[in-house]
């Protein structure tokens, strides 16, 4: 009897040992899980690659424009630095274009100097490539340069209908326009849209709102054509900025029915002028004209043109330092004699001291 229980007893030991590892093994089941898919978690993070990155100028490039740019081409990641220096270890100030494709100096570079671009790429992983470009300027060129003028003056305050104009001598090409325009920046503030578009002989291109600049805006503009290859032979010859800010609006709308116009600011009308709006043989053409540049004292005179661009006998653009008070630059087609009785309608702007440069006439 004792030796059958001391058995009995021996197999019920035995019996709750098994279960208790029984139910060792059941509790740690799910922690062996949970272990594996953090695990696997790490594993896939460490198997994927850094992003993939390319920059221009190449490395050891040479006889570089001094007007490039910084390209940087990233495949799974984005740019999260870029440092430009020069051959003395001095920064160089740059700012990436609207669509990250390349980072633009502040400044032109210098002819004949050495420049390191380190750009970093981090991916979604958080690897990150770091590439370093070294590149060298060319020398001076001794190719002639394009003249280009900008017809925007710094600390100026211009109506909301103002273009900003670069003329160039000589016209550019067709081929070259693109290259041109691409260095051509305009930013505003509050941000608004605006297009470019050439005269068809090349002479000049404006920038423009789609309707009107809201009063208020700060417009900078930067043509930044310092040595810039133009075409085959020819390259850009300075850099030029200005700053300046949108003022009232002041509009002309001139009835032809009545030949009456109105003078409104801002919306409110201040007076109305009676016009002639020339001969019926020689009608003015309609339209939405503006009004770009002021003298003290003018003569319109059309005689001879088809096409007139400027109509005063005065040749002194808007925005330089001989512009001072009224005069009407239109765009359009015009017919020879047109405007022949509108100096007394000048006369009434002058006087009134009404009209400032940009102002954009209603139909």
């Amino acid at each position: 009897m004792a030796k059958g229980s001391r058995e009995n007893g021996g197999r019920i030991m035995e019996l709750r040992r098994r279960l208790n590892l029984l139910s060792v093994a059941i509790a740690a089941a799910p922690l062996v899980l949970v272990t594996s898919c953090t695990s696997g978690g790490g594993q896939k993070g460490e198997g994927e690659k850094p992003p993939e990155l390319s920059l221009t100028p190449a490395d050891q490039a040479r006889d570089v424009p001094v007007s490039a740019e910084v390209g940087t081409t990233v495949k799974g990641g984005r740019i999260t630095g870029v440092r430009i220096t020069d051959d003395k270890g001095a920064e160089v100030k740059a700012e990436p274009r609207e669509d990250g494709s390349t980072w633009v100096p502040s400044k032109p570079l210098q002819p004949k100097r050495t420049y390191v671009a380190e750009v970093t790429a981090t991916g979604d992983s958080g690897k990150t490539t770091t590439q370093k470009s070294t590149f060298t300027t060319m020398p001076k060129s001794n190719k002639p340069a394009i003249t280009s003028t900008l017809y925007f003056t710094n600390n100026r305050t211009y109506g909301t209908a103002m273009p900003v104009t670069v003329k160039f001598d000589p016209p550019i090409a067709k081929a070259a326009r693109a290259d041109v325009q691409r260095r051509l920046f305009v930013k505003t503030d509050p941000p608004q849209p605006g297009t470019w578009s050439w005269v068809p002989d090349g002479s000049q291109v404006e920038y423009r709102a789609p309707d009107f600049w809201r009063t208020g805006t700060t417009i900078s503009v930067r043509s930044a054509l310092q040595g810039l290859p133009i075409g085959k032979d020819k390259i850009g010859d300075v850099d030029r900025t200005a700053t300046a800010k949108i003022g009232r609006q002041v509009a002309l709308e001139i009835d032809n029915r009545t030949k009456q116009m109105s003078v409104l600011r801002d919306g409110k009308l201040l007076r109305k002028i009676p016009v002639s709006l020339g001969k019926p043989i020689t009608p003015t053409s309609t339209g939405k004209m503006v009004i770009m540049e002021k003298f003290d004292y003018t003569t319109f005179d059309t005689r001879g043109t088809r096409s007139a661009v400027t109509l005063s006998t005065s040749r002194t653009p808007s925005g330089s330092p001989g512009a001072a008070s009224s005069s009407t630059e239109r765009r359009g087609r015009r017919g020879p004699g047109q405007h022949q009785r509108l100096p007394r309608l000048h006369e009434h702007l002058r006087f009134r001291g009404e009209l400032a440069d940009g102002h954009h006439p209603g139909r």
